[in-house]
C-alpha cells in the first residue's frame, strides 16, 4: 500500500535563514482555531458493539489519512470516526507502540480537510495550542507553552488537557501540526494523573510511523530518523551531536540535499564557515532549484564581510521562486536590502525593505514589518 500527500513532508522543514531562526508568522488565536478545527476529528472505538474508547486526531491528507493515539483505538482494527457532522468508518493500518501513535484510514470518496505537519522542533517556551474532544467535549480549544523537551523530542507542555484531547494536535502559532497529545503523567503511588503534566509525540515520530507505509527502504527510514535527532538537538544548542546525526543521515542518504542544509547550518553556528560552505555547496550540487539553500549560505557570506557573494546568493533565492508564500521571501528582500546598503546602494536597498515590508504585512508579521519600515525611515527620513 502506498500514500500520496500532498500536504506531508518529511522535510518541508527549511523555511528560514538559517534553517532554525524561523520568524513565526503568529496568527489570533481565533485564526488558529478556524483554520484548524475542520481538520480535527472524533474517534470511537468500539468493543462489543458498544462504545469502549474515544478521542481525537487529526487529518493529514485529503484522501482520508489520520493521525492519532495508539491508546485511543486500543486493540481494536476499526473505529468510528467523526468529521464535522459527517460520520464515516475508518481502519487502523500502522501502530507504533513505543510512541502511542496510530494511523487510520477513512472509508471516503471526498477530499477532507487538513492541517499541515511541521517538522521543525518546538522550542521550550514556545506558545502552543491544544484543540480536540476532552471528555467528549467536541472541539475544546485551549493554550499553554512548551514546558520541557527530552532526548527522543517528546514534547511536554502546559495547555490544560483532558481524557479525549489524547491523539488531538499540539499546535503551534501558525495553526500548523508539532505533535500529537499522547497520555499524561502518572502518578506512582495514587496511580492517577499528575495534574499540569502533558506530553505530545513530536512530528518526526509520526513521519516515521507514515514512512513504514510508503514502502521506503529501511537505509531511507534511518537517515530520516538521524536526521529528525539532529533537528532536535539544534533546538537544544548541542550543534556538535547535530552534526554527529547529519553524519550518519548522510552516510546512508548520500544524495539528500535537505540533510546537506541541516549540516551546514550547524557547522555556520558552530563558526566553521568552511565547513558550512562547502555543504551548502554540495546541498546546491544536488538541488541547484533548492532557493532555502541560496538563502542559508547568503547569510553565511554576509557574515563573512562577502558582500558580492551574499548578494548573488539573494538574487538567486529570489529569482527561482518567487511565489514561496511563506515568511521567507519577505527575509529575502529584507536581507538583500540590508547587502545592498552595506555596498552603499540606497535607493535598491529602500525599495528591497519596502518590498519586505509588504509581505511581511500580508503575512500578519507585525514585528518584522515595523523593523523593514524602521530601515526605510532611517535611510529616507522626513
Amino acid at each position: 500500500m502506498k500514500l500520496h500527500f500532498q500536504t506531508v513532508s518529511l522535510f518541508s522543514i527549511f523555511a528560514s535563514i538559517n534553517g532554525f531562526n524561523q520568524a513565526v508568522i503568529a496568527l489570533q488565536p481565533e485564526a488558529i482555531y478556524q483554520k484548524a478545527n475542520p481538520a480535527v476529528v472524533f474517534i470511537v472505538a468500539s468493543q462489543n458493539r458498544k462504545p469502549a474508547f474515544y478521542g481525537s486526531g487529526v487529518i493529514i491528507s485529503p484522501t482520508g489519512w489520520i493521525v492519532t493515539a495508539n491508546h485511543v483505538v486500543a486493540n481494536q482494527r476499526n473505529v468510528t470516526v467523526k468529521v464535522s457532522e459527517k460520520v464515516y468508518r475508518g481502519a487502523v493500518v500502522a501502530r507504533d507502540l513505543n510512541y502511542d501513535l496510530a494511523l487510520i484510514k477513512l472509508q471516503s470518496q471526498e477530499r477532507l480537510p487538513t492541517l499541515r505537519l511541521q517538522s521543525i522542533p518546538p522550542k521550550i517556551g514556545q506558545k502552543i495550542y491544544v484543540l480536540g474532544n476532552p471528555l467528549t467535549l467536541e472541539k475544546s480549544f485551549t493554550d499553554g507553552i512548551v514546558s520541557r523537551l527530552d532526548d527522543n523530542g517528546v514534547i511536554q507542555y502546559t495547555a490544560p488537557t483532558n481524557p479525549g484531547n489524547s491523539g488531538g494536535p499540539l499546535l503551534n502559532e501558525e495553526g500548523e501540526v508539532i505533535g500529537v497529545v499522547s497520555r499524561g503523567l502518572r502518578v506512582a503511588r495514587a496511580g492517577s494523573l499528575a495534574p499540569g503534566i502533558y506530553f505530545a509525540m513530536p512530528t518526526s515520530k509520526i513521519q516515521i510511523l507514515l514512512s513504514t507505509m510508503r514502502s521506503v527502504p529501511a537505509e531511507a527510514r534511518q537517515s530520516a530518523t538521524y536526521h529528525a535527532n539532529g533537528l532536535i538537538q539544534v533546538q537544544k544548542g548541542n550543534y556538535r551531536r547535530a552534526i554527529e546525526y547529519y553524519n550518519q543521515a548522510i552516510r546512508l542518504k548520500p544524495r539528500n540535499a535537505n540533510i546537506y542544509l541541516s549540516r551546514a547550518n550547524a557547522q555556520q553556528r558552530l563558526k566553521n564557515y568552511r565547513g558550512a560552505l562547502e555543504d551548502y555547496a554540495q546541498a546546491i550540487q544536488i538541488n541547484p532549484n533548492f532557493s532555502v539553500v541560496y538563502l542559508s549560505r547568503g547569510s553565511a557570506y554576509r557574515l563573512l564581510k562577502d558582500k558580492n557573494k551574499a548578494l548573488q546568493d539573494y538574487d538567486s533565492a529570489i529569482r527561482i521562486n518567487r511565489n514561496w508564500g511563506n515568511r521567507t521571501i519577505a527575509d529575502a528582500y529584507y536581507r538583500r536590502g540590508l547587502v545592498r546598503l552595506d555596498l552603499g546602494d540606497k535607493k535598491s536597498a529602500i525599495r528591497d525593505f519596502q518590498t519586505a515590508a509588504d509581505l511581511y504585512s500580508k503575512q500578519g508579521n507585525t514585528t518584522e514589518y515595523q523593523r523593514s519600515l524602521n530601515e526605510i525611515i532611517k535611510l529616507n527620513p522626513r
